[in-house]
This record gives structure tokens, C-alpha cells and sequence, in this order.
């Protein structure tokens, strides 16, 4: 009997990548953040218009993400701009006017009353410093926490998102403290302590077994 042709199979197309975004916001600044790791600048192409915002990135293997928003409120294009970090693209809008926004995006009925700021408490006046004027953030923590597991750091990337979080809410000489150290140390020395640092050069202390040389050495 003639031998029967083995059934065709046909390989699964790969996973796509799942690529999610957020934002929140500043008195100045409206902050998009998209999750889609290792992104390289000439496979995105963000623009900024008065009132809108367009993203475009090749995820490779034939995806994409898109996204085109008609803001709440003006911004302006010179002075926002966009960081590409491991883990995410940050997008950095600067509002015309400061104030809280109701939303990302501008009201769906056009023929309604117009999206309005609402002011910050206290006046944009007065000292330096702090995270005043209550930032807002629009999140949905349930659905975080349920994507939170495939979002961890791990390795080096943990270790430098915890030297990120100790300097970002450090004080200032705490602040000093580390950026004195890493540096005269040629990152060998991580402190805090500005009292200790602040009196002394830093010498480079190498792992054990081995040797602390200058670039040019």
C-alpha cells in the first residue's frame, strides 16, 4: 500500500509582545510612560503637537505599538521630550498651563464644554523644592499588580533601580554624598554619608583580587 503523506505542520507564530502604557502627572508636566523593554531610538517615532501626541514603535517579528492621543490641554512641543530606559519609554510633556488635567486624553463630545486646568492649590509661587500641589495619577493598580510579576528587575538592573530609588528620595547631601563617591572611586564606592565623604577624597576600593587603575593606565 503507498505510504500516506505525513499531516503539514505548521510552526506557532510567535508571542507577541504585550506592551501596555500609563501616565500621570505633575502641576507642570504630563509624564507618558510606555512598557516596552530596550526600545532603540530609530525604531520609535514620537511626535509632539500643540494638543496631541503620536507614537509609533517596531516591536520587531512584525509588531507594534501605536498610540495617538488628542491631549486634554496644550503642551508645549520644544520643551517636552522623550527618555529611552531599559525597561520603558518615558515621555515628558510640558503643560502650557500648570495645573491638574481631568484626564490624558480631551472629552469625547468636541461640542461640549471645553477641557478646563484645574489650578494648583496654593499659586505656582514661593519657595524651592518638593513634589507639592498633590501630583495625580491616573492608574489602574489592579491591573498592575496583575502584570507587576513580568515587570521585576532582576540582576544588575535590580541593583541599579534600588541605587535609583535611594537617590531619587535621599536628601541633598545624601545625594552629594553619592555622586562624590562613585566618582572619586571610579565606581567602586556607593555612600550616603556626607559627613564621612564630604571631608576626604574617596579612595577606589576594587572587589578582592583585583587592582584599581586609572582609564588611561
Amino acid at each position: 500500500a503507498p505510504a500516506t503523506p505525513a499531516a503539514a505542520t505548521t510552526a506557532a507564530p510567535p508571542a507577541r509582545p504585550r506592551v501596555r502604557y500609563d501616565w500621570f502627572q505633575s502641576p507642570t508636566h504630563v509624564t507618558v510612560e510606555v512598557f516596552a523593554k530596550k526600545v532603540r531610538q530609530e525604531a520609535a517615532k514620537i511626535t509632539f503637537g500643540a494638543k496631541s501626541l503620536a507614537v509609533s514603535i517596531d516591536l520587531g517579528d512584525g509588531a507594534s505599538f501605536e498610540l495617538d492621543v488628542h491631549l486634554f490641554a496644550d503642551i508645549e512641543p520644544p520643551a517636552s521630550r522623550v527618555t529611552y530606559l531599559t525597561t520603558k519609554v518615558e515621555i515628558k510633556l510640558k503643560k502650557v498651563v500648570a495645573g491638574q488635567w481631568g484626564a490624558l486624553e480631551a472629552p469625547a463630545d468636541v461640542d461640549g464644554p471645553a477641557a478646563k486646568v484645574v489650578p494648583v492649590a496654593g499659586g505656582a509661587g514661593g519657595g524651592g523644592g518638593g513634589g507639592g500641589g498633590g501630583t495625580k495619577r491616573a492608574k489602574n493598580w489592579d491591573k498592575i499588580a496583575a502584570e507587576i510579576e513580568d515587570e521585576k528587575p532582576e540582576g544588575e538592573e535590580a541593583l541599579n533601580a534600588l541605587f535609583k530609588q535611594i537617590y531619587k528620595d535621599g536628601s541633598d547631601e545624601q545625594r552629594m554624598a553619592m555622586v562624590k563617591s562613585f566618582t572619586e572611586s571610579g565606581g567602586t564606592v556607593l555612600s550616603t554619608n556626607w559627613d564621612d565623604v564630604g571631608k576626604k577624597e574617596v579612595v577606589p576600593t576594587p572587589p578582592d583580587g583585583m587592582e584599581a587603575k586609572k582609564w588611561n593606565e
